[in-house]
C-alpha cells in the first residue's frame, strides 16, 4: 500500500466529516470517496460507516488508529531517509517557501544557492503551515517563511534554527482608480477587502493585527476570500477589494501605477523573512547551502 492510503485514513480520523477530510487531502469529495472505497476493497473492512447520515468513521478504523498512525509515521520517516540518501548521492536539495516569497524572492534565492553549489535545487511553493510540515517530516532541507517582526523567537528551541535574511511589510493596496476615493474619504464609508482563510498565516495576521487597527469609521466587509496572496493581488487590481499583501509582491504593480499604496490611511504590518532548517546531522551540500545565509552575504 502507498503512503497515500495511510494519509487518507488519517484524514478521516482527524477531521469531523468526509468533506473536511477530502479538503485536507486536496481532493474533491467524490474523488476522495473513490479512494476510500478502493482501500476498503483492498483491506476487506469498512473504513467509513455508511449506515449513519452523515457517514462517520467506522469502529474498525478507530480500533486500529494507533497502528495506522505508527505506520504512517514510519513510512514518512522511510521516505525522508531515502530522499536524504538520494541527496547525498546526486546533490539534490529540496527547499520550500511560502507562495508570496516564491513569487518575489525565488529567483534571487535560487541564484544565490547555485552560485555556492552547482547542485540541483527543487523548489516547492506552499502555504506557511505546509512548509513547516514538510520541514518537520524531513521532506525538505530548508524553508523560507514570513514571521511577524514583533514575534519573539524562543531561544530554547533546540529542534531547529533560523536566520533572518530580509524584511518586508504587509500593506494595503487597491486599484488606482478606486483608491483615490478611499484616500479622499473623511467620514464613514464601506471598505471592501480581500479576506484570507483564517487558518493560514496571512489570515491570522489580518484578523489579529490589521482589522482591529482599522478605524471604526470604516464599514469593513469581505468582498471575497482566498488563500493565495497572488490571487488577492489580482482581485485588488481588478477593483474588487483592498488587499493586504507583501510590499515585495505589490512593488511591480505600484511602479506601473496599477495599484495604490493605502498605508497612509490603513494599517500595515512589518514582517521578517526567515530561512529555517532542522537541527541535527547535515550533508555536505546542505551545510554548504546554509552557509550562503549564515555568512550574512545574502540579503533580500
Amino acid at each position: 500500500m502507498k503512503i497515500d492510503g495511510l494519509e487518507d485514513m488519517l484524514a478521516i480520523l482527524e477531521n469531523k466529516s468526509i468533506g473536511e477530510a477530502a479538503r485536507a487531502r486536496l481532493l474533491t469529495q467524490p474523488a476522495f470517496s473513490r479512494r476510500i472505497k478502493a482501500l476498503e476493497v483492498l483491506f476487506g473492512f469498512d473504513i467509513i460507516d455508511r449506515r449513519h447520515r452523515p457517514a462517520r468513521r467506522s469502529h474498525s478504523l478507530l480500533v486500529h488508529e494507533g497502528r495506522i498512525r505508527e505506520a504512517a509515521a514510519s513510512m514518512r520517516q522511510l521516505i525522508a531517509d531515502l530522499r536524504r540518501q538520494g541527496q547525498q548521492g546526486d546533490h539534490l536539495v529540496e527547499i520550500a517557501s511560502q507562495h508570496a516569497i516564491t513569487t518575489s524572492y525565488a529567483a534571487s534565492i535560487v541564484a544565490a544557492l547555485n552560485q555556492r553549489h552547482r547542485g540541483r535545487i527543487h523548489l516547492i511553493s506552499a502555504n506557511r503551515s505546509e512548509c513547516y510540515a514538510m520541514l518537520f517530516s524531513k521532506q525538505v532541507a530548508l524553508i523560507f517563511t514570513y514571521q511577524l517582526a514583533v514575534t519573539k523567537v524562543d531561544a530554547s528551541d533546540s529542534f531547529s534554527e533560523d536566520i533572518q535574511i530580509g524584511t518586508d511589510r504587509l500593506m494595503a493596496v487597491f486599484d488606482r482608480r478606486k483608491a483615490a476615493a478611499i484616500l479622499a474619504q473623511t467620514g464613514s464609508s464601506d471598505l471592501p477587502i480581500i479576506a484570507y482563510r483564517p487558518n493560514i498565516f496571512l489570515g491570522n495576521v489580518l484578523q489579529s493585527e490589521i482589522l482591529p487597527s482599522i478605524s471604526p469609521a470604516w464599514s469593513v466587509w469581505p468582498a471575497v476570500e482566498t488563500a493565495i496572496p497572488e490571487v488577492a493581488l489580482q482581485l485588488s487590481r481588478a477593483g474588487l477589494g483592498i488587499a493586504w499583501v507583501p510590499q515585495s509582491l505589490a512593488q511591480p504593480d505600484l511602479r506601473a501605477n496599477r495599484l495604490t499604496d493605502l498605508s497612509a490611511v490603513l494599517p500595515s504590518v512589518p514582517v521578517n523573512l526567515l530561512v529555517r532548517r532542522l537541527a541535527g546531522p547535515k550533508t555536505a551540500v546542505e551545510e554548504d547551502l546554509w552557509s550562503v545565509f549564515s555568512s550574512g552575504t545574502f540579503r533580500t
